[in-house]
C-alpha cells in the first residue's frame, strides 16, 4: 500500500511538472522578448523634446564585429531630440576608414553596415567613431561635430 501511495505522489509530482513546462514555455517570448533597436530607439527618444541648442552624441565604449566578414551588424543613430543630420564614419585603430554614413536623419539607425576590410579576431583599442554634423538647410551648413574613441570587438 505505501508503495502504491509513493507511485501517486511521483505521478502528481510528474504532471504538475510538466504542466509548469508547458505554462512556461508559451509564456517565455512574453516574458523574455528581445527588443527591436528601432523600437526601443524611438520608445526612448519620442519621450524626450527637441533639442535647438546643442547637439546629442550617443557613446560607445565598446562595439561588437564579426570577424572576417564585410558585413557587419551594428547599432548607430541619430538621436531623434536632434535638430541635424549625422554622418558617420567608423575609422580602425591604424586610421583606416571601415565605414562612411549616408546622412542620418534625426531618430533615424543604421543596423547593418559593410566595410571596407575583414578584421581578424581581437580586441582593437582607440577605434574612432567620428559624427559629422550638419544643418538640416539646402546648405546643409556644417555644425561642430564629434569623435569618440571605443574598443572594437572582434569576435
Amino acid at each position: 500500500m505505501k508503495h502504491i501511495r509513493y507511485y501517486i505522489i511521483i505521478f502528481f509530482m510528474a504532471i504538475i511538472l510538466v504542466c509548469s513546462g508547458v505554462f512556461i514555455g508559451l509564456h517565455w517570448d512574453e516574458w523574455f522578448k528581445e527588443t527591436n533597436n528601432d523600437t526601443l530607439i524611438n520608445e526612448m527618444d519620442s519621450n524626450q523634446n527637441k533639442n535647438n541648442d546643442s547637439i546629442d552624441i550617443p557613446g560607445f565604449d565598446i562595439i561588437n564585429f564579426k570577424a572576417n566578414s564585410l558585413n557587419q551588424e551594428i547599432q548607430l543613430y541619430n538621436p531623434y531630440e536632434n535638430t541635424c543630420y549625422f554622418r558617420l564614419s567608423l575609422y580602425f585603430n591604424d586610421g583606416t576608414l571601415l565605414w562612411q554614413s549616408d546622412l542620418l536623419e534625426p531618430g533615424e539607425a543604421v543596423q547593418q553596415v559593410t566595410i571596407q576590410k575583414e578584421l581578424e579576431i581581437g580586441m582593437y583599442e582607440n577605434c574612432i567613431l567620428k559624427y559629422d554634423c550638419f544643418q538640416m538647410n539646402e546648405e546643409l551648413t556644417p555644425l561642430n561635430g564629434s569623435q569618440i574613441t571605443f574598443t572594437m570587438n572582434v569576435s
